[in-house]
């Protein structure tokens, strides 16, 4: 897999600078490559960057992450209900995985 062509943020990037909440506010940080001591604290998996070296995001919670914008045609084990609770926009829902259906994005909520 080219550089280019990751999902996210690499060691040394900006990613590994910011703190949680900071990286909350982001969008498509679930896609980043990020510092083992934040995984926990993001309720991410310890094996998370490893899982995104393998496009793999089965099991994902996905509640109320901003994924609008993600290219996400190549990532494995993503379901409609984790898309579903995502927020998304039209060019996400039009570059998923081949075996997903295209549901309509999801706005997210006024605050």
């Amino acid at each position: 897999m080219e550089e280019s062509n990751s999902p996210g943020f690499r060691e040394g990037s900006l990613a590994h600078y910011l703190e949680a909440n900071q990286l909350r506010l982001a969008r498509n940080w679930v896609l980043a490559y990020l510092p083992e001591d934040v995984l926990a604290e993001l309720g991410l998996p310890p094996d998370h960057n490893q899982r995104l070296t393998n496009r793999d995001l089965s099991s994902y919670n996905l509640t109320g992450m901003d994924l609008r914008g993600a290219s996400l045609s190549d990532i494995k084990g993503l379901t409609l209900e984790q898309l579903a609770a995502a927020i998304t926009d039209e060019m996400t829902m039009s570059m998923l995985p081949y075996y997903l259906e295209k549901p309509q994005p999801k706005k997210p909520e006024a605050k």
